[in-house]
């Protein structure tokens, strides 16, 4: 048997996985920094609209479809810094930190974007979630004071109505992700 066939073959497969590498890490260096302010900023501001817009404007898309398509093959491009309160993270993080729910909407219902991307401090967004969350929970249990019991318990209801939401649309712990199934 010959080796020139395997090395052809193996050409032939280099070739045709190179320029889909190069297309996506072409698209995060379109991302720079002022644009993904951009983008968080419209989060802050619970903007769903004006994120459209956004989205619509930087993909060059003009039709719903390439720009939702757009949308979730760059969404892991995007980390919003940190800030008081929030450490940074993904867009869904901001979305949760800001009660943002159109954007919710948005990100996890028209563009469907990958929840299970695990992020910089290793946790993938329902595992943060549930920290979060479950760190409210004792720092109500634990305060004394009544209106910061009351800000942790309205942070906790948020934390279940996206936990809830997330779960729902696919999101997956960081232990499901390397077993390959769902505790559910």
């Amino acid at each position: 048997m010959s080796i020139k066939p395997l090395l052809v073959s193996l050409l032939f497969v280099v070739v045709s996985v190179l320029p889909g590498l190069g297309q996506s890490n072409a698209d995060c260096r379109r991302i720079n920094n002022t644009f993904q302010k951009k983008v968080c900023s419209g989060v802050e501001n619970n903007k769903a609209a004006y994120l459209k817009e956004l989205m619509e404007r930087k993909s060059g898309e003009y039709t719903l479809n390439k720009v939702l398509e757009w949308t979730k093959a760059n969404y892991d491009c995007f980390v919003c810094e940190d800030e008081p309160g929030f450490r940074g993270g993904s867009l869904l993080r901001k979305v949760v930190f800001e009660d943002a729910l159109s954007i919710c909407f948005f990100f996890v219902y028209d563009a469907r974007v990958d929840m299970n991307t695990v992020e910089r401090d290793g946790r993938t967004l329902i595992d943060w979630l549930q920290d979060d969350t479950e760190k409210a929970f004792d720092a109500a249990f634990e305060t004394e004071n009544e209106a910061d019991k009351r800000y942790l318990i309205k942070q906790i209801r948020t934390g279940q109505k996206y936990f809830n939401i997330f779960r729902n649309n696919g999101a997956k712990f960081r232990n499901e992700l390397r077993q390959g199934g769902s505790k559910f």
